[in-house]
């Protein structure tokens, strides 16, 4: 069995790729399941609809940033 990250990690890159052939709002949690190849439960599993998806996307990709932005602040006040 796939680990949450696995999973999420999956569900993110296939997220993207449908994102660069189409509008964000025309993606479904049906077309997404489809193309990544796994049923609209497993989905539903970890998410509660695409919204919610795209809201831990962004929070994701904004904290990774972020937590970037720190440590390169971080180790220019070391040297």
């Amino acid at each position: 069995m796939a680990t949450y990250k696995e999973v999420a990690r999956s569900i993110q890159e296939t997220f993207l790729k449908l994102y660069e052939k189409q509008e964000i709002h025309t993606i479904t949690v049906k077309a997404l399941c489809a193309e990544l190849g796994i049923a609209r439960t497993s989905f539903y599993n970890y998410y509660s609809d695409i919204y919610d998806y795209i809201l831990h996307l962004f929070i994701f990709r904004v904290n990774r940033q972020f937590n970037k932005v720190c440590r390169d602040r971080k180790s220019t006040r070391l040297n």
